[in-house]
């Protein structure tokens, strides 16, 4: 199988036909990683519509390249996205068009949105995901030093 073609694309390019879009949308499949990141950093806005996500990667791709993210209000989503600052958070589909539309139609708000998503986007490490792991850890411990056994070699 063409891995620039998943088993749904012929129904997905007839809908943006029917939808008006077929001029205007298109389905790159797989892309390179260089392909992609100039993708991100030429687009106005990264979009999320997911239900459950682990973690929004693509908002947290874009948003190193300076892209603002919208987004469903959903786990992972609230990880990837601070809402007013990086992007944009919408619970149901009116409110995710209109923050899609606030956010093309309106310079400054883009500007101010791509400035957080910058200054936010390299602190979103796996370094500094660890760090943080391990300070709630150690929160924990100094919060709660009685549950801690009495040795830590295991006797």
């Amino acid at each position: 199988m063409d891995c620039r073609r998943g088993p749904l694309r012929a129904d997905l390019e007839a809908q943006a036909r029917r939808l008006g879009g077929g001029e205007w949308i298109e389905f790159l499949g797989r892309v390179s990683n260089d392909d992609l990141v100039n993708r991100y950093r030429a687009a106005w806005l990264v979009a999320s519509t997911s239900v459950r996500e682990g973690w929004g990667l693509t908002l947290t791709e874009g948003a190193a390249c300076g892209t603002p993210g919208v987004a469903t209000r959903i786990p992972g989503h609230v990880d990837a996205v601070v809402d007013g600052s990086t992007g944009l958070l919408a619970t149901g589909t009116q409110e995710l068009a209109d923050a899609m539309v606030r956010v093309l139609t309106d310079d400054e708000l883009r500007a101010r949105l791509t400035e957080g998503a910058l200054a936010r986007a390299p602190r979103l490490t796996w370094p500094q995901s660890a760090l943080g792991t391990l300070q709630v850890v150690a929160d924990e411990v100094a919060a709660h030093p009685d549950r801690l056994p009495q040795r830590w070699d295991g006797s």
